[in-house]
């Protein structure tokens, strides 16, 4: 009887050993993909913070240029509209084209205009933020896989408690 509970605690201590190996190894690599989630964040907020940087430049060029022309300051109009970045020349030369001032159908500013596209790619965006997404899960299901390791440790340190707790009855 002593060898079976001798047993039993030495398969418990292996046991426990491994869970806590496998804990630490989880938890590792949930470290890891957390940052690599946190960098994909990271780079997409950047972008998109670009991108809205670049429109909010396009907006003070384009309201400088409406602000000279209402004014009738050819020099400071002809200033802004020569300031334009490629992808707002573009939608703003459409624009014009359209008669704004006195074309009452015409689109009332370039941004409305479906030349108006920003030189980001909404695809690495979507691509980061689905990354960051993926990331996010992957590291929610490993911190669930590390607990587990940590409560089958507990489970089998309660075994190698409750066993040596027998022995210690039988003996005596």
């Amino acid at each position: 009887m002593d060898l079976a509970y001798a047993t039993v605690l030495g398969l418990v201590v292996v046991v426990s050993a491994w869970c806590g190996y496998q804990n630490e190894l989880w938890s590792s690599a949930l470290t890891f993909e957390l940052k690599q989630a946190n960098t994909a964040h990271r780079e997409f907020t950047t972008a998109e913070l670009k991108e809205r940087q670049s429109t909010l430049m396009d907006i003070v060029a384009f309201t400088g240029y409406l602000d000279a022309v209402s004014n009738h300051d050819q020099k400071l109009s002809d200033y802004y509209n020569n300031s334009f970045r490629p992808e707002m020349r573009v939608a703003f030369d459409a624009w014009i084209k359209t008669d704004p001032f006195n074309n009452v159908t015409a689109k009332s500013t370039p941004f409305d205009m479906p030349e108006y596209q920003l030189s980001s790619d909404s695809e690495k965006l979507d691509n980061l933020l689905q990354l960051v997404d993926e990331k996010s899960q992957n590291a929610d299901k490993m911190s669930a896989t590390a607990s587990n390791y940590v409560f089958f440790t507990s489970m089998y340190a309660s075994v190698s408690f409750l066993a040596e707790f027998l022995l210690l009855k039988k003996c005596r």
